[in-house]
Parts: structure tokens; C-alpha cells; sequence
């Protein structure tokens, strides 16, 4: 975790790292720098508890919220109740059907007190069409993108080399990405029933996990089939899991399907998303909104669909990607002389993200905003006890995985494989605070 100190203007609370630091990092840099405020920057997953303990904030941000019982909110509004600004990013904006009913503003904080983030007036439609008022909605474009399209344009071919040389790859093939969104394939039952329970459709949640995991399992197939393609043409992959999802998990995964891992795919969760993209010659997804992004920068992009996209997890945005339907049709788009750049400029692309804001400018300028309007609220130890009992599994868990990322020692497996990455320190914030 990083604090400017106890008494800090705005706490940043970020779920997952590869997702959301580095773009944290660079709002939280133009706050600093710019409107000359303090930050605090903890992770949802190991920092949460402590950050209620040892930081007072006047403004605090949240990766997601659907309602005021959601962790970390909850906690929060015990401690401080309406004294303090509540933000949601809402960082994942490009919804599945199914998606957009689970994700939708449920209760009467999340429509009248907590404050969105949109990154389009699409998006903003959807949240007024839930209820969320005008007022409480700010159009900001997305950091991520922003911060993808400020890094696509500088210096690439110094960031690749040293990629190159971090991770013993051959400038001399090329790189294709492949950035998967697999975590339902790995889900346990048991948090299958929890999201039924919190309202997940039953028939589609299996449905999901079955359908990623048929899919998730051909796909390492081609991948494997595709030996002859990959020697010949000189290229090599990298497999990137979804956040939740270990390195170990997709070994063990491609051990049970093929009998090994190929020598030309490098599984890695190492650097970020955008760091890849941004640096490889194209990218293959099965549904990952990676695929946007790519567009974005003009990257060749498929989609891979072994089977068709069940219903409830079609979009409108799928149309504009070359399906890959079969081994054969990877084959062909492998055969390819050279990937060639895709159009940038499409309208559909402005439904998900309006790229002529500055996500990062207009991020920091709406939460210097907030934090000017607030003074620094009293902290309530009753409050911060019924926030614990009222969240209990989640606030001690959060505390349990920063005990044993820190300790070593994971006796119940509290820190389950595919989180760890999701870990970070004072450390790692300065390094892209400074950079």
C-alpha cells in the first residue's frame, strides 16, 4: 500500500494490478502534481482492511459497486457514512447481456449517492436507464485507453528489446498475444452459487462455466496443432490468463488437454496488458474486451469461437473482428505474410469509449473536484467494527492474504493461486509514480 500519510484527500482501491495500477497511478500522479493533493493507493484484495484503519480520506475510489452492501463500500459507509465522497470507476463498462442485468445499480446509494464514472454516453444511458441521476454521472473516457494510446506512441522499440531481454524472447520472431477471458473456467462451484444467490441466472452461470471450459480446452488444442505453423513462420505466443487465473493453473491445464506446454508459448502474467499489446504483432482473444483496445491501436485482431457465443454473452462489438472458427482458420490467419494494421477509426468503438477524452485528465480534474468540496472526516471505531461484523469474510480476508503474501505461510489457502499477482506495495506504486 501507498499513503502520503494518515489524513490523505483521495483513496484509491484497486482490484486487480495488471488492470487498473498503472492507470491509478497516472490519475493519481496529475493529482498530485497538478492540484498539488494527497493519495492513498491500497489493494481491494490484500489493503482494504488496513486502509480503513490507518487512512482518512475525503474521497474514496472503488473498481465496481452495485450497491452500498458491496466490499469494500460497505465497510467504508460504517466508518464515515455520508461524510465522505464515494467514487465508482466502473471498470468494466463493455457489458455481456447477462452482465448488464447482474451489474446493474441495485438500491437507492448506488443511484443517488454514489458518483460513476463513464467512459461513454452509452454507458451513461445504461445508468440512467437504471436509475442512476444525471447529476451523479461524470463522462470521462477510460485511463486504460488513454494511457494504451500515450504509451503506444513513444518509445516501443526500446520497451520491446528490453522485453525481449527480460524474458529470453527472439526479436526475430513475431510476437502474437493472446490475452484470454477464461475465469469462469476456473471458477469453483462454490462461488458459482454465491453469484446465484447474489443474483447471477442459475441456468446461464453453469451455462458459462460450461462453455468457457469446452471452448478454453479446444482452443489449447489449435494452439498445440498449430506446431508446424509456428516453426515455419518464425512466431511465438503469449498466453496471458484473465487476473484471476494463476500461470500454474494454464500449465496444468494445457498438462491435461495436450500432455505439455509448447515450446513457443510463453504462459506469462508478468507486465501489463497494455505492455503486450502494445509490442506484439497481433491479437488473438476469445471474447477479452483486449480486443478493443487492440482496435484502438490499430492491431490485426481475432476472435476465436469454437463454438458459437452462447447468447447472453454475444455483443454488438464481435462484428467487427475476423472470427476464427476452426484449427484451420488459425492456420490461415498464422499464413499471412504479415499482419497488417487494422482501421482505428470505427463508430461502434465510441459506444464503449469516447477516445477524444483524456481518461486520465478528466479522471483527476472530477476528483480534485470531490475532494475540494470535503474536509477531512472523523473516524468512528463503532463504525469501523460494524463494518468488519457486516463484512466479516471479506475483511479478514483481506487481511488473512496480506498476512501470508507477507509471511510466506498459507496454511487454508487463503491466498489462492491466480490472486497473488494481484499483490503490490509502496514499491511498485513509486516506480510508476516517478516513471
Amino acid at each position: 500500500m501507498y499513503k502520503d500519510g494518515h489524513k490523505v484527500d483521495i483513496l484509491f482501491l484497486i482490484e486487480h494490478r495488471d488492470r487498473e495500477l498503472d492507470a491509478v497511478c497516472a490519475i493519481a500522479k496529475e493529482l498530485k502534481q497538478k492540484y498539488g493533493l494527497s493519495v492513498a493507493i491500497a489493494s481491494l484484495l490484500f489493503h482494504a482492511l488496513i486502509a480503513a484503519i490507518l487512512i482518512r480520506p475525503k474521497v474514496i475510489v472503488v473498481p465496481f459497486g452495485r450497491q452500498e452492501s458491496d466490499f469494500p463500500l460497505g465497510l467504508f459507509r460504517a466508518i464515515y457514512g455520508d461524510k465522505v465522497t464515494y467514487v465508482n470507476m466502473n471498470l468494466e463498462q463493455a457489458l455481456s447481456p447477462v452482465n448488464r442485468d447482474y451489474k446493474k445499480p441495485r438500491d437507492q446509494f448506488s443511484k443517488l449517492i454514489l458518483k460513476h464514472f463513464c467512459w461513454s454516453k452509452t454507458f451513461k444511458k445504461y445508468l440512467t436507464d437504471n436509475g442512476v441521476i444525471e447529476n451523479n454521472i461524470y463522462l470521462t473516457g477510460n485511463p486504460a485507453t488513454t494511457l494504451l494510446i500515450r504509451m503506444e506512441s513513444s518509445q516501443i522499440y526500446l520497451l520491446k528489446y528490453h522485453i525481449a531481454e527480460k524474458f529470453r524472447l527472439s526479436l526475430n520472431c513475431k510476437w502474437c498475444f493472446f490475452p484470454m477471458n477464461c475465469g469462469w473456467a476456473f471458477i469453483s462451484d462454490y462461488h458459482i452459487r454465491a453469484r446465484i444467490k447474489d443474483g447471477y441466472d442459475e441456468k446461464k452461470a453453469w451455462a458459462y462455466k460450461s462453455y468457457l471450459n469446452k471452448t478454453l480446452n479446444i482452443i489449447f488444442k489449435w494452439i498445440a496443432a498449430a506446431k508446424d505453423e509456428m516453426k515455419n513462420r518464425n512466431i511465438i505466443i503469449i498466453l496471458r490468463p484473465h487476473p484471476s487465473v494463476s500461470v500454474q493453473q494454464y500449465k496444468e491445464r494445457f498438462q491435461e488437454v495436450v500432455g505439455y506446454v509448447p515450446d513457443y508459448v510463453y504462459i506469462l502474467k508478468d507486465l501489463t496488458v497494455k505492455e503486450w499489446l502494445i509490442i506484439s504483432d497481433a491479437c488473438y482473444t476469445n471474447f477479452s474486451t483486449v480486443a478493443l483496445d487492440a482496435k484502438i491501436i490499430g492491431k490485426p485482431t481475432y476472435l476465436m469461437e469454437p463454438e458459437p457465443f452462447p447468447d447472453f454473452l454475444q455483443m454488438d462489438w464481435h462484428k467487427i473482428f475476423s472470427k476464427l472458427s476452426s484449427s484451420n482458420d488459425l492456420f490461415a490467419s498464422l499464413k499471412e505474410k504479415s499482419f497488417v494494421s487494422s482501421i482505428k477509426s470505427l463508430p461502434i468503438l465510441n459506444n464503449y469509449v469516447d477516445i477524444s477524452l483524456d481518461g486520465i485528465s478528466e479522471s483527476a480534474k472530477y476528483l480534485a473536484q470531490f475532494a475540494k468540496e470535503r474536509y477531512f472526516p472523523c473516524w468512528s471505531l463503532f463504525g469501523l467494527l460494524k463494518g468488519v461484523i457486516s463484512s466479516l469474510r471479506s475483511s479478514l480476508g483481506s487481511f488473512a492474504r496480506l498476512f501470508s503474501v507477507v509471511s510466506g505461510f498459507n496454511p487454508f489457502q487463503v491466498l489462492k493461486p491466480g490472486i497473488r499477482s494481484d499483490f503490490f506495495n509502496k514499491r511498485d506504486v513509486l516506480r510508476l509514480l516517478n516513471n
